[in-house]
């Protein structure tokens, strides 16, 4: 489906906004955003031409009744819809809506994915079996090494091409809800490998940094209720197993907290990264530009992702079936809302075509 950037000067300072589907520009058409004089350029040129030159967009204007001035509607300052325009309510509500409406390219996008997130697996689920037949053979440590070695792989393999891909598969979300259903859109991370790479490390090792501190309030509460337990005489008891209980519900809902006010706001950050409308920043950068964009959404993100991977998770009852035809493809079309609501509807680039 073609689609279009529209070059916004109602600030005076030129912005690019997009790209927007025909239907979108037709709404924009009807509210008075978009009129003859518009720039546009289609995605794929290089050239701005007034809306009215365009011979798709030329048609839009001649069912438009004439507007006063004063009804005539801004573009945000910001180059994009405000970030009030995403809630769960709102990103669940697309999501649920392009499932139903595309779900052949859902489903196509999940299987893409799966297909090659079970091939990253394949290498340490063979080093897992071969190790486990080593220790069933009485060779134990060498079975503990084929083991340790396959988990290095897999590990390696998640950040070479696991990243990437998530890259993509979200990349290529947004491209559906946005009506682009090609599936080569989940190997965008791959043409900017380096940036989706670094990008999904750093996210990592804030990842990290939070399950970290999600393990030090457990591990302070079981101290305590040792030094407790010994200091009235006695061996590990009840006071232990309390602080450890309590430990352990701490330390859930720090890593709740910092997962809704860390981690989901720069969960997008490889996305945004190889995302050609933000102009292909720089992994900080992608960074920045990921966690300036989601101030005060973390919450609201989180209990979208959480619902979502629940249900996914239902559809496995479903004698399986269910997960691959309904669970990969809903999960994938609320996240890419989530994404397309967040981030993309505030981009400010050129083009892609001008990089």
């Amino acid at each position: 489906m073609e689609s279009w950037y529209l070059l916004d000067e109602s600030t005076g300072v030129l912005r690019t906004t997009g790209p927007f589907t025909r239907e979108q520009l037709e709404g924009m058409a009807v509210a008075g955003s978009l009129v003859p004089e518009s720039r546009v350029a289609a995605v794929g040129s290089s050239e701005w031409i007034p809306a009215s030159s365009d011979p798709v967009l030329a048609g839009l204007f001649r069912s438009v009744p004439p507007r006063s001035p004063e009804l005539v509607m801004p573009m945000p300052a910001d180059g994009g819809f405000a970030a009030s325009s995403f809630s769960f309510g709102a990103a669940f509500s697309l999501g649920l809506a392009s499932f139903k409406s595309r779900w052949s390219a859902w489903l196509l996008l999940g299987l893409v994915w799966l297909a090659i997130t079970i091939a990253i697996g394949v290498p340490q689920f063979i080093a897992s079996f071969v190790g486990e037949a080593m220790n069933n053979s009485g060779q134990e440590q060498a079975g503990a090494l084929v083991a340790l070695f396959g988990a290095c792989i897999g590990l390696v393999l998640q950040v070479l091409v696991g990243m990437p891909l998530f890259a993509g598969a979200i990349y290529a979300a947004a491209a559906i809800h946005g009506g682009d259903t090609q599936v080569s859109n989940v190997f965008a991370g791959f043409r900017r490998y380096g940036a989706a790479v670094t990008s999904g490390l750093l996210v990592l090792l804030i990842y990290i940094g939070v399950v970290v501190a999600a393990y030090i309030p457990m591990l302070l509460m079981v101290i305590i209720g040792a030094a407790i337990s010994g200091a009235a005489g006695g061996g590990p008891g009840a006071a232990v197993a309390i602080s450890a209980v309590l430990g352990v519900l701490v330390g859930l809902a720090v890593i709740v907290v910092l997962m809704a006010l860390v981690v989901m706001r720069v969960l997008c950050a490889p996305v945004i990264a190889i995302d050609p409308a933000f102009g292909y920043p720089g992994a900080m950068q992608a960074l920045r530009m990921s966690w300036s964009q989601t101030a005060g959404l973390g919450f609201p993100m989180m209990g979208l992702m959480v619902v979502a991977a629940i249900i996914a998770a239902a559809t496995v009852l479903l004698l399986c079936v269910g997960y691959i035809l309904i669970g990969i493809p809903l999960f994938m079309a609320n996240f890419g809302a989530m994404y397309l609501l967040v981030h993309r509807n505030r981009m400010t680039a050129r083009p892609a075509s001008m990089y």
